[in-house]
């Protein structure tokens, strides 16, 4: 038998009731009249985003969510569900090495950056007009990639200034986060 359980929100949270729990169109959470069951049915697994809490007619304690690709919304009664981290990622140690290269030379720049958990990432390079030239993804909690001052079509760049955008979304659907460099050819 699952324990309520109580709920940041806004958060994150996942079913974890074997059999998975019902999904309600308002906090009263009544059964369909029809089946005695619940009118829609979040597997074990499902990944939810906690919107609200409200209280339920018969005084108990009702969440408002939806899955995290958005498709269902509703309510869920606090059991049967776990807390899950609802905090967005956050970049650090974003570095270029050397901030400036000459490509003809057969220079390049050692691009790396740390997320305080695992991640997938993406870091794209634009020109001065805010082009993006190439980018470079990856996932794990950090990023390392090496430029060579040519674009994603491999043609070498134009002496100039370009700019390091870095890009970190978790697997909970929080909000990514970006960190920005510039480095110059």
């Amino acid at each position: 038998v699952s324990q309520p359980v109580t709920l940041t929100v806004p958060g994150a949270a996942e079913v974890t009731a074997a059999g998975g729990i019902g999904l309600y169109p308002d906090p009263s959470m009544a059964p369909n009249p029809a089946t005695g069951a619940a009118p829609a049915l979040l597997p074990d697994g499902t990944q939810l985003h906690v919107l609200a809490s409200a209280t339920a007619p018969a005084g108990g304690l009702a969440y408002q969510v939806a899955t995290l690709d958005g498709i269902r919304t509703g309510f869920v009664a606090p059991v049967g569900l776990a807390q899950r981290d609802g905090s967005p990622p956050v970049i650090s140690g974003l570095t270029v090495i050397p901030a400036a290269f000459n490509p003809t030379l057969g220079q390049a720049a050692a691009i790396s950056a740390t997320a305080g958990k695992p991640v997938a990432w993406s870091v794209a390079i634009t020109d001065g007009a805010g082009k993006t030239i190439t980018t470079f993804t990856g996932s794990g909690p950090t990023f390392t990639a090496t430029w060579n001052g040519r674009d994603a079509a491999g043609q070498a760049l134009p002496d100039g200034a370009y700019r390091l955008v870095a890009t970190a979304n978790d697997a909970w659907g929080n909000p990514p986060v970006t960190a920005a460099a510039t480095l110059g050819l």
